[in-house]
């Protein structure tokens, strides 16, 4: 269930960027670094919570969080490359780059959670 509050939570960020005119587009990459870095992250913290309780947890959140925030800062230039190749401008905001980031986070754990918790019910 929480899962799918969370994805609500990320319709709700990329809303509230029409007040400040700022395209969805723009913050693609944003958007792109919060998903993989959370859904990344929150599936170590699952799997080591799994295995070692509530210590392994938070540090396997938190190697985990070092190690997913490189690989989502690789896709994230990637993307920002791939808009500027476009013409397609990728001007960062402080405001975009904030919610595409938070929005992207809320979407990645949503997806993570909804996934295990699907999974977790199918698989014995």
């Amino acid at each position: 269930m929480i899962g799918f509050v969370l994805i609500a939570l990320f319709l709700l960020c990329m809303a509230s960027l029409i007040p400040f005119g700022i395209r969805l587009r723009s913050i693609q990459p944003d958007i792109i670094f919060g998903v993989i870095d959370n859904g990344i992250f929150v599936e170590f913290a699952l799997i080591r919570g799994e295995v070692a309780c509530i210590p392994g947890a938070i540090v396997g959140g938190a190697v985990g969080n070092a190690v997913t925030d490189g690989i989502a800062g690789i896709f994230e230039g990637y993307w920002a490359e791939r808009l500027r190749k476009k013409n397609i401008s990728d001007q960062r905001t402080i405001v975009g780059s904030a919610i595409g980031k938070m929005g992207g986070c809320l979407l990645g754990t949503g997806g993570v959670l909804i996934i295990a918790s699907f999974l977790k019910a199918v698989l014995p």
